[in-house]
């Protein structure tokens, strides 16, 4: 709805101005017509279920059943292990983009694994899988029915194992428009020669 000098918004699904503003790549100061600036800023909010999936354009019941909890604190993001049991070290999201409010939790020393290592029968049914920067990209493939892996940073990348892509006969790895996706890149074509991968990538 427009004001003399302002929009305003409104979402029946509970998202804040902020998150709406934030997916569609603007902030608040978009909201203020003719120069016109808030006079408070606004308070920053914990990031909720549904902030998220909206940002992200997945369903909220997919996102719960994929393992995205909403916590006091913000989202937690479930990482299993193989067989589906719960990984030494789970992600922490307290806001929209990871790099501006993503952790760990767990113990320190805990190992960290690559996202998605319990849906890997898929990948091995199919002979193929994407690998890629990130839980939220891994979680847009599954929801296409895509077999994906997700590996939490580019610098990350060696935590994929040998034995993680055993019986997997090609790499679809995708790399992101940024600095960070030719490092991811680099990375990966390095870490498959470590462990001696003998498939296509």
């Amino acid at each position: 709805r427009r004001t003399p000098d302002k929009l305003l918004l409104n979402c029946f699904s509970g998202c804040r101005p902020e998150m709406i503003v934030a997916a569609v790549e603007l902030d608040m100061r978009a909201l203020f017509l003719d120069g016109a600036r808030p006079s408070v800023r606004p308070q920053a909010e914990r990031l909720t279920l549904a902030a998220f999936a909206a940002a992200k354009y997945l369903p909220v019941a997919f996102l719960a059943d994929a393992g995205v909890v909403e916590q006091p604190w913000g989202l937690r993001i479930t990482y299993r292990t193989h067989d589906g049991s719960p990984a030494p070290r789970q992600r922490k999201r307290t806001a929209l983009a990871a790099k501006d409010g993503s952790t760990w939790d767990g113990p320190p020393g805990g190992a960290v694994l690559p996202y998605g290592l319990w849906r890997l029968d898929d990948a091995l049914e199919l002979g193929s899988v994407l690998l890629v920067e990130g839980e939220t990209d891994a979680l847009t493939a599954w929801f296409h029915n895509r077999p994906c892996l997700g590996i939490p940073g580019a610098d990350m990348v060696k935590i994929l194992a040998a034995d993680t892509v055993t019986g997997i006969e090609r790499l679809y790895v995708v790399q992101e428009p940024d600095r960070g996706g030719t490092t991811f890149i680099a990375n990966v074509r390095q870490r498959l020669r470590e462990i001696g991968w003998p498939g296509a990538a």
